[in-house]
C-alpha cells in the first residue's frame, strides 16, 4: 500500500463524515502574528508564510499556532514535504490530534495536502516545503497552487504553505519572516517572549475576514 493510499485509509477510518466549517479567520494565540495578519489565518483559502531568513521564527510560530488550535480542541494536519521537521521540537499536548504526514518530496507532499483538504474534517492543514531544493519549488507549475485553492474553498479549510521565499500565486495572505536571529540559547526563553520579539511583515491581504471565529474552549 502506498503512502498516500494509507493515509487515505486512515482518514476514511478516523473521520467517515466529513465535517464543513464556516468561513471567517482562525487566530494563531499570538497578538502579533494576527495583527499583522489582520485577524488571523482565513478559512477557506491559502496562507503563505516565508521564511526570508535562517532563525525567522517560522518554526516556533508553527508550534505555538499547533499548541493553540489544539487547546481549542481543533484538527490539524502538517504535510512535512522533505521530513526536515523534528519530533522533538513539538511537545506530545501538540502531538495529540495531529495527522502528522512525513513526506518524500514534492509530488507526494501536494497529493497529501490535497487529499487531507478533501477530506473536510481539518480547521487547518499545514503544507511546509521550506526545505525540499529549489529547482522542484521553482518547477512547480502556478495551477497546482490555484487546485489546492479551490478544494481549500471547498471545504473551508485554511491551508497554511511555509516556504523558502514567495511561491503561492494564490496565496490571500503572505507573511514574511525577517531574521529574527534567535540562537540555542533562546531555546531557555518562553515562547510567548520570543513570539513578541518577532517583526512578521504582512506582504499580501487580500481576504476581507476581520474578525476572528470565537471557538469553544477544549474541556
Amino acid at each position: 500500500m502506498s503512502q498516500l493510499d494509507s493515509l487515505r485509509a486512515l482518514l476514511a477510518a478516523r473521520f467517515p463524515e466529513r465535517t464543513r466549517t464556516p468561513a471567517g479567520v482562525i487566530s494563531s494565540g499570538a497578538e502579533a502574528l494576527d495583527e499583522a495578519m489582520g485577524g488571523g489565518l482565513p478559512l477557506g483559502r491559502v496562507s503563505e508564510w516565508v521564511a526570508s531568513a535562517p532563525s525567522s521564527g517560522t518554526q516556533l510560530s508553527l508550534c505555538h499556532l499547533i499548541a493553540h488550535l489544539r487547546r481549542q480542541n481543533e484538527r490539524v494536519a502538517l504535510v512535512d514535504a522533505a521530513d526536515a521537521l523534528a519530533p522533538e521540537e513539538f511537545t506530545e499536548c501538540q502531538c495529540e490530534h495531529l495527522v502528522w504526514v512525513r513526506g518524500n518530496g514534492l509530488e507526494t507532499s501536494l497529493a497529501a495536502a490535497d487529499l487531507l483538504l478533501h477530506d473536510g474534517n481539518f480547521r487547518l492543514v499545514v503544507l511546509d516545503v521550506r526545505d525540499l531544493p529549489a529547482k522542484p519549488l521553482q518547477a512547480m507549475a502556478p495551477t497546482l497552487w490555484y487546485r489546492l485553492q479551490r478544494t481549500a474553498e471547498e471545504t473551508g479549510t485554511a491551508l497554511l504553505a511555509c516556504t523558502p521565499h514567495a511561491l503561492v500565486p494564490s496565496a490571500a495572505l503572505r507573511l514574511v519572516f525577517p531574521a529574527a536571529r534567535l540562537t540555542l540559547a533562546d531555546r531557555l526563553r518562553p515562547s510567548a517572549e520570543l513570539l513578541r520579539a518577532l517583526t512578521p511583515q504582512c506582504a499580501r491581504a487580500r481576504h476581507a475576514s476581520p474578525a476572528p471565529l470565537r471557538l469553544a474552549q477544549a474541556g
